[in-house]
């Protein structure tokens, strides 16, 4: 299996990537390219994540391939509206579903096996960051009441 990645490519990875829980008993590919990569400020992604913030890869349901089923994950109700699946004996996340986009699976940037090129990614739930977060990051910032709408950048 190659990386997957062409360097020349500057927002996202083509061909085959994949990768895997921390254990290994989950591991997935995606036949083509990934949709888009965010990169996510709010609280919910803080929290799950332990970290600043979450970056998520977006890949289109009908392009992932696993050797397990939803069912075989553990099943955890983020929201109303998302749910997060963790692998029943490392506890590592490995995909999220949003039912604003139900036809798109969250995947964490960090489970992949290299392979997602990114330059520059959009962030999101700008105004939700933590505190200590340092402001000067590439890509387009989005925040706002709903988390999505563009940040105006003070010159």
């Amino acid at each position: 299996m190659s990386s997957g990645c062409d360097t020349k490519e500057t927002k996202c990875c083509v061909g085959e990537i994949s990768g895997q829980c921390y254990c290994g008993d989950f591991v997935f590919t995606v036949a083509e390219k990934v949709e888009a990569v965010s990169i996510c400020h709010c609280n919910m992604c803080r929290h799950h994540s332990g970290a600043d913030y979450t970056t998520w890869v977006s890949i289109q349901m009908e392009k992932f391939h696993s050797n397990r089923c939803l069912k075989d994950l553990k099943k955890f109700a983020v929201s109303e509206k998302s749910e997060a699946y963790f692998c029943k004996h490392c506890n590592t996340k490995v995909l999220s579903i949003d039912t604003k986009y139900p036809s798109l699976y969250g995947i964490p940037r960090g489970i992949f096996r290299g392979g997602v090129l990114v330059k520059s990614a959009d962030h999101f739930f700008w105004d939700h960051r933590a505190c200590w977060f340092d402001g000067s990051v590439m890509g387009q910032k989005h925040g706002g009441e709903t988390g999505f709408e563009k940040v105006r950048e003070l010159s």
